[in-house]
């Protein structure tokens, strides 16, 4: 009779089972009790999308490798690094303890001593196995805080991309300082943006007048111009004419420089930091405030700090640790790497062994920035034929080379004009002095050229 029953009570779960476990399902969502959701991070980046999918690859793989745990990556696009900043700000304001977001990561050093100031950036202290391998300076410059609030994931600089083929095929020198472009055997063969269009432009030409002071500045800025064959209002194109052929040597940002290394190919190609005046400022990230996932984002920072995540900046795309699918072509905060990778990189100078007591003064530069636009655009842009012609003219008479190059107005009258300006007659007083500086370069190249 006991066996009876037990076969019953057998048959009965056998068949019964699967309903009643589907009930618990269904009670179970009813009632909140579903299964885990799969491990996420929120980051706020101005990024681009190849940046984002290779370091979203990447980690995912470390951190399941190292973790046993998967975990995805909720990108925020904003837009650039000024509107992502502003929108971090101003959700902190009406959200204090935390916006659910994560990580702020790029956008070069500004926006992390901004939010660090402002209490924003959470203090984070990686292990020291992998902060050992990352100097606390280059070049003067913090490359991470040292209390820890953030942390240089990568470097930006400005430089020269050169075609090394149209430097031997024509017999061109060596440039390696921003003033050897102004030697006359380089006439037409340096390309050159428009700063009225990129600020990565304007920042080059801000570099030369601060690095030598106003007067030597302008003096190598007309020189160098002279042997400019055209000025790009896309500064990204103004690398690739060195690439085509079109120029030997290019005014360029790092990433369009090394991209054009990397495509050319190193035996084509090479990008200079400039020996005499280098700008390297660190490109950041950190952890905000009230992190809703303050773990997961510790381990994201540890991954893009260590070497994993460093040589994602560096290698050529396909290589067994670098990217897979987009060449980023960025410099590294890991001195070691340049030395170990420096045969198949774009880079052939490391960064941290740059020697340079520069420093640049931002606020200087933001303070007269429209204004030397401005000026640049109408005396040396705007005339550029009628320059490129005093400029050949006055090769073999000093006494004309010398008011070649002489700045149509001085520091302290440009800080004058600064004075002066103020919301109501801004825009007048801007063209205004356009027209004047225009006129001026005109007649005094047009002088030279007779």
């Amino acid at each position: 009779m006991r066996s009876e029953n037990t076969h019953n009570l057998q048959t009965t779960v056998k068949y019964f089972l699967p309903v009643f476990l589907g009930i618990a399902c269904i009670l179970g969502g009813v009632y909140g009790c579903t299964k885990p959701q799969a491990k996420t991070i929120v980051i706020v980046s101005p990024h681009w999308d190849g940046i984002k999918s290779e370091f979203s690859r990447a980690f995912t793989a470390w951190h399941e490798k190292n973790f046993s745990e998967t975990i995805e990556i909720d990108w925020r696009n904003i837009g650039g690094t000024s509107d992502s900043l502003k929108y971090v700000i101003s959700r902190f304001r009406t959200e204090p303890r935390g916006i659910g977001v994560d990580i702020f990561f790029g956008g070069g050093i500004d926006p992390f001593l901004e939010l660090s100031s402002e209490g924003l950036a959470q203090p984070y202290h990686p292990p020291a196995s992998i902060m050992a391998g990352i100097p606390s300076t280059i070049a003067g410059i913090p490359v991470y805080d040292p209390d820890y609030h953030w942390f240089g994931t990568a470097l930006s600089s400005f430089g020269i991309v050169a075609n090394d083929r149209v430097i031997r095929t024509i017999h061109l020198p060596t440039v390696k300082k921003w003033s050897d472009l102004t030697n006359y055997s380089l006439q037409s063969w340096i390309g050159a943006g428009d700063p009225r269009s990129s600020g990565a432009v304007h920042y080059m030409y801000e570099i030369i007048l601060q690095g030598y002071g106003w007067n030597k500045g302008w003096e190598i800025l007309y020189q160098l111009a002279g042997n400019v064959r055209s000025f790009s209002k896309n500064s990204s194109i103004v690398a690739k004419e060195a690439t085509y052929g079109n120029v030997a040597y290019a005014m360029a940002i790092d990433f369009y420089g090394l991209v054009q290394v990397s495509s050319a190919g190193l035996n084509t190609m090479h990008f200079i930091l400039p020996e005499d005046y280098t700008v390297i400022n660190p490109d950041g990230i950190c952890i905000l405030k009230g992190a809703p996932n303050q773990i997961f984002a510790e381990r994201f920072v540890d991954f893009v700090l260590s070497e994993d995540g460093q040589k994602l900046w560096m290698l050529p795309v396909h290589h067994p640790e670098g990217p897979s699918r987009f060449s980023i072509e960025r410099l590294c905060v890991r001195p070691d790497l340049y030395d170990r990778f420096s045969a198949i990189t774009s880079v052939r100078m490391n960064p941290f062994k740059v020697q340079t007591t520069f420093r640049y003064d931002a606020h200087l530069a933001s303070k007269r920035w429209t204004l030397l636009n401005r000026l640049i655009g109408a005396t040396i842009i705007d005339v550029h034929p009628e320059l490129v012609a005093a400029w050949k003219k006055s090769q073999h008479d000093l006494k004309r080379l010398h008011e070649f190059k002489k700045p149509f107005v001085s520091e302290e009258e440009l800080f004058a004009i600064l004075e002066e300006l103020n919301d109501t007659d801004k825009t007048r007083l801007y063209n205004k002095k356009t027209i004047e500086w225009q006129k001026k370069a005109l007649a005094k190249f047009r002088k030279l050229t007779k």
